[in-house]
């Protein structure tokens, strides 16, 4: 990229191995140059520089549970073996042991700083973790389930918040029309791609985002608008003004405080 000149940014990813992984990366989400041996995960993002989130694509589907990382995370199951059996186990600072929960394909479990969770064999997922050093421990009054977030509409677009906290935030948007995403003063996107190509516009140029591939937003870019060829579906992350980017938003939508404290620790700050 030329110095002067804001666009959207490629970041080069990193496969991890390990005994939990797979090959649903490369099947399910058909994601390009990912190898045909089992791979763990693809870390797309864990650069502090760019953004204060790490986010990665995990599978999960080699036969064990698989640790998610320390910290604040939020977790997005994308994709399921057997949806039936499907679970994660959850466990936070006062519990002497995990909890067994249930979660299907759009469903997200948000961790406070304080938590872990264990993610189920055969499960494909979406991770979103805080590069914080100390990252928020949570408050007594949040208790870390899979839930299928909130939803609200911009024209024929379809914004699910589906995990939120004093340090990241997850959303996925269906797009069936052309999506205006803003970016944020000071703060940048990140964003996934999760089905078939879209086109990307900003001021001064245009680009084409593949299958499961991830685009950076940088700060000052503007306005970066995402056209689908046909139905499209979005994974955004970033740091987010609680008040501004969740609350507000979504009690317009109609949604109660009970509803919105359910899909993180938003009012714990």
């Amino acid at each position: 990229m030329d110095a002067g000149i804001i666009e959207p940014v490629r970041l080069r990813s990193r496969i991890e191995r390990n005994a939990a992984g797979g090959t649903l990366i490369r099947q399910v989400l058909g994601r390009d140059g990912i190898p045909d041996e089992p791979v763990s995960a693809v870390v797309e993002l864990d650069d502090p520089g760019a953004m204060p989130i790490g986010i990665a694509l995990v599978d999960a589907s080699g036969g064990r549970a698989a640790r998610t990382r320390r910290g604040a995370t939020a977790f997005h199951c994308l994709w399921c073996r057997d949806e039936r059996n499907a679970a994660v186990w959850v466990g936070s600072g006062s519990e002497a042991a995990p909890s067994r929960h249930s979660i299907s394909p759009g469903d997200t479990v948000y961790l406070p700083g304080d938590s872990s969770c264990a993610i189920g064999p055969g499960i494909l997922g979406y991770e979103v973790w805080s590069t914080m050093p100390k990252a928020h421990p949570g408050t007594d009054a949040f208790r870390p389930i899979p839930t299928h977030g909130l939803e609200r509409y911009e024209g024929y677009n379809r914004q699910t918040v589906c995990a939120a906290g004093p340090h990241l935030a997850l959303e996925r948007w269906k797009v069936t029309q052309p999506l205006a995403l803003p970016v944020p003063d000071g703060r940048a996107l990140f964003v996934t791609n999760l089905v078939e190509p879209m086109a990307i516009v900003w001021r001064g140029g245009a680009d084409l985002i593949g299958r499961a591939e991830s685009r950076l937003l940088p700060p000052g870019l503007g306005i970066c608008t995402f056209i689908p060829d046909g139905l499209g579906y979005l994974l955004v992350s970033y740091v987010p003004d609680l008040l501004a980017d969740v609350i507000d938003p979504l009690r317009e939508a109609g949604h109660t405080d009970a509803a919105i404290a359910t899909i993180g620790d938003v009012f714990g700050t």
